[in-house]
């Protein structure tokens, strides 16, 4: 005969004098003696510290009132003058979505003999981005809205002279990608929020934003031809990022001045120097994009999107 397999006891099943409450409090001592308490409370934490940099920082930017705060006073733009003297100017208007208000600049002095034939447009970008050199803004990798920062990226110094130019460039990009977003690479049209705003310039927005609205010209420099490369151009080059390890895009602005073989400079926001720099030849890049705006792209980009009129009075278009 078979013999009968003693049953095993259930999971439920506790030998005498083992039950759960029994040295609890010598169990507790212990686990704090060996640190394991501290680590079991690591995750709490974290979400804790976590809960409170979304409460403190990130919350109240993403909040409706968000949009009807004041911005700061306006940056000083340093304008060149025929007799080379220097003129800052400063003021406020009120511009964007939500009552927001912008900084708004002075119209600048009169151009200089070489700058006249393309001004206002290609002065204002010359003059903005001349006027980080001679502050020494910081360069950084991504875009800061701040108008009078010190710092910024090769995005915020197009942006910086456009406004010098009473055009809202973050504005008309958010406008764009609202209306065709299949361009940007999006499958649905963008959230209007501050938030969106704020990440709405970068190095591949503002290229497709170019692409659609302003002149290309070829991208080989011609040393023979005055009209290849004017002072006030953008160009989209490419550099290399050293922490990613690859190669990325950077804007650069024309500059009027040339080294001692004529090839022109460009001022540039390049995280690699540190701060902008008026020194780099065009050749020392690879040219990927040529840009030019005037007064007829300006009009052209307004109409499109269905941007607000501009004012008359101390504007520069």
């Amino acid at each position: 005969m078979l013999s009968r397999r003693k049953s095993l006891p259930t999971t439920r099943f506790r030998p005498t004098g083992r039950g759960p409450l029994v040295g609890l409090g010598t169990r507790r001592l212990e686990r704090r003696r060996s640190g394991v308490g501290w680590r079991s409370a690591l995750v709490p934490l974290t979400l804790a510290a976590a809960a409170a940099s979304w409460v403190l920082v990130i919350g109240p930017d993403l909040r409706p009132e968000a949009a009807t705060r004041v911005a700061k006073p306006a940056l000083s733009i340093a304008a060149p003058t025929p007799a080379g003297g220097v003129h800052h100017h400063g003021g406020q208007r009120p511009a964007g979505p939500g009552g927001v208000t912008a900084p708004q600049l002075a119209p600048v002095q009169p151009l200089p003999n070489s700058l006249q034939t393309h001004a206002p447009i290609s002065h204002a970008l010359l003059s903005a981005a001349r006027d980080h050199v001679a502050r020494g803004v910081h360069a950084a990798w991504g875009s800061v809205p701040d108008l009078e920062a010190v710092k910024g990226a090769d995005v915020d110094l197009v942006e910086r002279g456009l406004h010098l130019a009473n055009f809202p460039l973050r504005e008309a990009i958010v406008r764009h990608r609202f209306k065709a977003p299949r361009r940007y690479g999006l499958r649905r049209r963008p959230q209007a929020s501050p938030a969106n705003s704020k990440r709405a310039l970068t190095t591949k927005t503002l290229r497709v934003f170019l692409d659609r609205f302003a002149e290309q010209l070829p991208t080989r420099w011609d040393g023979g031809s005055g009209d290849s490369y004017r002072a006030g151009d953008l160009v989209l080059v490419q550099v290399h990022n050293p922490r990613a390890r690859q190669r990325r895009q950077m804007f650069a602005v024309v500059s009027d001045r040339t080294d001692a073989n004529g090839v022109s400079l460009l001022i540039t926001l390049d995280p690699r120097e540190g701060v902008a720099r008026e020194r780099n030849v065009l050749s020392a890049y690879q040219v990927l994009r040529h840009f030019r705006l005037a007064a007829a792209q300006i009009a052209d980009i307004r109409q499109t999107l269905n941007m607000p009129p501009r004012a008359r009075r101390g504007r520069l278009l």
